[in-house]
C-alpha cells in the first residue's frame, strides 16, 4: 500500500492548488526532491499541471521501460485526475486519504501531517484558517514583491 499525499502550492487566495500521488508520499523520500527539483512557483506549476501521479519519480514508465527519473503521471496510461483547487485543502485532501500535503509557499515546501495533526510541521492545529490567512498575506507580499 502506498503513502499517499497530495503535491501543491498557496494561490494568493489562500486556497491550495494540488494533485494526488500515490506512493512514496513520506516525507523522507518527496520532501528532498521537492526541494532540489521543484524550488520556484514555476516549476511547482508546471510538476501538477498533468495531474495526478502514481510516482513523484520514477525510472521507467507504465510499460516498464527505462527513462530519466521524473514523475509517473496517471495521464501517462489515459487516465487521472486534474489538479484540484480547495480552500479548504487540509480537510479536502485528508478526505481522500492523504496522509501528507505538500504546500509551496513561494519560497519554500510545508509539509504536514494530515492523519497525527499534533505532527503537523507548521500549524499547531492544521485546520486553523487563520494562520492560513496569515501565512497566505506573506505569500501575496511575496508574489507582488
Amino acid at each position: 500500500m502506498g503513502t499517499r499525499s497530495a503535491i501543491g502550492y498557496l494561490q494568493p487566495s489562500g486556497s491550495v492548488r494540488a494533485v494526488y500521488c500515490h506512493w512514496d508520499g513520506y516525507p523522507d523520500h518527496q520532501l528532498p526532491i521537492l526541494e532540489a527539483k521543484y524550488n520556484t512557483l514555476a516549476k511547482v506549476k508546471a510538476l501538477i499541471k498533468p495531474g495526478s501521479m502514481s510516482s513523484l519519480e520514477s525510472n521507467h514508465t507504465w510499460d516498464s521501460e527505462s527513462r530519466d527519473p521524473q514523475p509517473l503521471y496517471h495521464a501517462e496510461r489515459g487516465h487521472g485526475d486534474k489538479p484540484k483547487t480547495s480552500s479548504k485543502a487540509f480537510d479536502y485532501w485528508r478526505d481522500m486519504d492523504c496522509e501528507y500535503l505538500y504546500v509551496f509557499d513561494g519560497t519554500k515546501w510545508i509539509t504536514y501531517s494530515l492523519h497525527e495533526p499534533s505532527r503537523s510541521l507548521l500549524l499547531e492545529n492544521p485546520c486553523d484558517y487563520s494562520q492560513m490567512f496569515r501565512m497566505v498575506k506573506a505569500y501575496a507580499a511575496f508574489a507582488n514583491a
